[in-house]
């Protein structure tokens, strides 16, 4: 009965595994549309100076 209780603890420890490197390259994938808005964001702020310059 022990070795079938291991077994599950294994098993359950091997989802947790997966589900963590899923949520691990998810957050790569986040971290990377984050940069990607703070550049957008930085060029919208150049674009407006250079707006407020002109006028």
């Amino acid at each position: 009965k022990l070795y079938l209780e291991i077994r599950k603890l294994n098993i359950d420890n091997k989802t947790l595994h997966m589900e963590k490197e899923e949520i691990d390259f998810q957050n790569q994938q986040l971290l990377g549309e984050i940069q990607q808005v703070r550049q957008e964001h930085q060029i919208l702020i150049l674009k407006q100076q250079q707006l407020t310059q002109m006028e």
